[in-house]
């Protein structure tokens, strides 16, 4: 048998520890996605556009004096279907409604639904989820009643809500 020759090795101190040093510069998974989005100038002008229409469905509709319950213009047909102009950009409906305050409203209060919708959905999520990670005693419980929504067609659940 061949002996090791302590010659060859040498004690390393506590504290030595220089080779373990990184000399890579610090990385950030956030830093890089955000570099990565801003290479490209058609995603930072989508991202730009997104944000003026989401401002601008929140912001307009303070200033203007749309309402939907207004039917004063109804016997007025001289304010019925007027072509884009000046004063009504994309024109007005039957009702002699600026079409472009509509689309403003109708703008705001659908971004407003999704986001109560995504809210509903978070705390429902949250909670059953809350239930089915504490308690594995709810699991068949839970698994059917998931059985049951998942295989319900949602174009039926729509039609039912409505």
């Amino acid at each position: 048998m061949s002996t090791i020759d302590k010659e060859k090795f040498q004690f390393v101190k506590r504290d030595d520890f220089a080779s373990e040093a990184i000399d890579a510069p610090a990385y950030s998974y956030w830093g890089s996605v955000f570099r990565q989005f801003m290479k490209k100038k058609s995603t930072v002008v989508m991202l730009g556009i997104l944000v003026a229409i989401i401002l601008m469905s929140f912001i307009y509709p303070m200033f203007s004096k749309f309402d939907f319950n207004d039917v004063s213009k109804v016997n007025d047909f001289s304010a019925r279907y007027i072509k884009p102009n000046a004063e009504h950009w994309f024109g007005t409906d039957s009702n002699g409604k600026s079409l472009f305050d509509g689309v403003w409203f109708g703008a705001r209060n659908s971004i407003l639904i999704s986001v109560i919708a995504t809210v509903i959905n978070l705390v429902i999520g949250v909670f059953v989820g809350g239930i089915w990670g504490i308690s594995k005693s709810v699991d068949r419980v839970m698994m059917e009643v998931y059985n049951v929504i998942s295989n319900i067609p949602s174009l039926l659940i729509v039609i039912v809500l409505t």
